[in-house]
């Protein structure tokens, strides 16, 4: 494991896609607890539910409130403040089909990108417009992706 998370920046979908062209070209190590299959399979996630659902949700009155404030403030910032918790989030670390999840995440992207419809209600930072939940993904990718980087 490496001990020092990469400060990454998005602006766009391509650049996340050249970043995983990048890291897909060797061996993967990550920091923390999570294995580059855990990080692409959280990011595919968030992606998908989007344009779905999500499968839980804080109370209406934390959305409102405390999400919509901290929502906000993370747009605001440009980045996601590392330890922010998940609910979600594994508890420990599993290797898996790195090719798989790579395939995953660029169909989620691919699909977030063509997808016209309403976007699904997030479940801490409520309803979020279209525009601020594709910076909010960016901003998601570069805080996790962040987390890997080739090995030597």
């Amino acid at each position: 494991r490496i001990s020092m998370r990469r400060e990454l920046k998005f602006n766009s979908f391509e650049e996340v896609l050249n970043e995983l062209n990048q890291l897909e070209k060797g061996q993967v190590q990550t920091t923390g607890l999570w294995s580059f299959y855990q990080i692409l399979t959280h990011c595919s996630e968030s992606l998908e539910f989007c344009v779905s659902r999500y499968p839980s949700e804080a109370p209406w009155i934390i959305r409102a409130t405390i999400g919509r404030l901290a929502f906000k403030e993370m747009m605001k910032m440009g980045y996601f403040k590392p330890g922010m918790v998940n609910p979600r989030a594994p508890q420990k670390r599993e290797e898996g089909d790195e090719k798989a999840a790579l395939s995953r995440i660029r169909k989620a992207i691919a699909a977030f990108q063509a997808y016209t419809g309403p976007l699904a209600t997030h479940p801490f930072f409520g309803k979020i417009a279209r525009q601020d939940f594709e910076k909010y993904h960016l901003m998601h990718l570069a805080h996790h992706l962040g987390h890997a980087q080739l090995k030597a």
